[in-house]
């Protein structure tokens, strides 16, 4: 299983369980999501998927589609 989210609190609670989270950022993240890092010291599970520009989700969610493909074996 893995979840798919953007910050809100079912990343706060995959986080906390655990549960493989891939997580989509905007530009300027909550302070707690920390600055240019994809992971987070205070959930191990989670994986954190950035815009480059501000509004480019598309970009952010084309990572994501890659990431979920790659761990399913389909790239």
């Amino acid at each position: 299983d893995m979840v798919v989210t953007i910050s809100n609190t079912t990343a706060h609670v995959a986080g906390a369980l655990g549960i493989p989270t891939l997580l989509m950022l905007g530009c300027d993240p909550i302070w707690y999501w920390l600055l240019e890092r994809e992971d987070n010291p205070w959930y191990s599970s989670l994986r954190l998927f950035r815009q480059q520009l501000n509004g480019d989700w598309q970009g952010v969610v084309e990572k994501v589609r890659k990431e979920v493909a790659g761990r399913l074996g389909d790239d």
